[in-house]
């Protein structure tokens, strides 16, 4: 019985952690191809709607749907909230290794980042989190006690 008990919980941490490594993997994914395309595809007379595209689509809605899901899953504990941090610095560095660099590669200076930046990419993951967050105790409230 205690052997059962161990196996069905070395099972479920196992799909917790696959299932927070897929999470943060589809955003790193979606970061990674935003700087691909910047750097590969992207011609230069298409920054307009690259900027678009990343910066007010792409990034805020990934952040703002994986930090949903992040925020309703309670594996996470409370360290979930500090993934807000790493999202908004991730949509930080996304400018600076796109715009900012070519910037500098461009007029042959260094800049720092767009500290500015760490903002707009916590906005949408903490309100991915919080809705997250709040949907689960708001679904218990509505079920009917057995």
């Amino acid at each position: 019985m205690i052997e059962r008990l161990e196996a069905s919980t070395n099972t479920e941490k196992s799909r917790q952690r696959f299932s927070r490594q897929i999470i943060l993997g589809a955003y790193l994914v979606v970061w990674t191809l935003l700087v691909v395309l910047f750097w590969f595809v992207l011609d230069p007379g298409d920054a307009m709607g690259f900027a678009l595209l990343a910066f007010y689509l792409g990034l805020p809605v990934t952040s703002l749907v994986l930090s949903f899901l992040i925020g309703k899953d309670r594996s996470w504990g409370r360290k979930r909230w500090l993934l807000a941090l790493f999202f908004a610095v991730m949509y930080m560095l996304q400018e600076y290794v796109t715009f900012t660099l070519a910037n500098m590669l461009a007029v042959h200076t260094l800049r720092w980042p767009n500290w500015e930046a760490l903002l707009f990419g916590l906005v949408p993951s903490l309100l991915g989190l919080a809705i997250g967050a709040g949907i689960d105790p708001l679904m218990k409230r509505g079920k009917p006690s057995a």
